[in-house]
């Protein structure tokens, strides 16, 4: 191989690399930006929801489902109304939150991700709750989704829910009235 061409090759290799870094602190600066735009009490969910993100991304992958379903809760449960005391005012918020966190997160997530996540975040709180699974057999590949209810609302998994049929509800009921 000549040496202008050895040359070009590591020129070449020296310039991915320094494209590859430019991105990567212009992606880290932008998430700073985001993270210090966020209001106080939101500030204070991030660690939060990333913990319980790493701990429900952990629980997917690496235990069998007849463990993280005993600790979804009791299966094909019925919801109960809220608990005495307990207001649902932060409920779609901390839904709202865990989207936000999901997306900017460097491991992702997708709806089972979310509702563990919301179900880690409601039971640390001692709100009733629902996780459903559903099914949708109409297209060629069998697809899943998974959302949380507590009480009337909807935390996370509202969009398109409606195409799943539930296969499986477990439900979490901290108190009782």
């Amino acid at each position: 191989m000549p040496y202008w061409m050895i040359v070009h090759v590591k020129r070449n290799f020296l310039f991915r690399q320094i494209v590859r870094t430019v991105k990567l602190v212009y992606r880290m600066v932008r998430l700073l930006w985001l993270f210090l735009m966020l209001p106080l009490r939101e500030k204070l969910w991030v660690p939060e929801i990333l913990v319980f993100l790493a701990a429900a991304r952990f629980m997917i992958l690496f235990l069998p489902f007849r463990f993280a379903g005993k600790f979804l809760g009791e299966k094909n449960g019925q919801l109960i109304p809220y608990c005495k005391g307990k207001t649902p005012s932060r409920l779609v918020e901390i839904g709202k939150m865990i989207e936000k966190v999901v997306k900017i997160s460097p491991v992702g997530g997708v709806c089972l991700d979310k509702a563990v996540v919301a179900r880690m975040m409601l039971g640390w709180r001692r709100y009733p709750m629902i996780t459903y699974f559903g099914a949708d057999s109409h297209c060629r590949q069998t697809k899943g989704h998974a959302w949380v209810q507590c009480g009337s609302d909807i935390i996370t998994g509202e969009t398109g829910k409606e195409k799943f049929t539930v296969v499986a509800s477990f439900s979490f009921q901290p108190c009782k009235n």
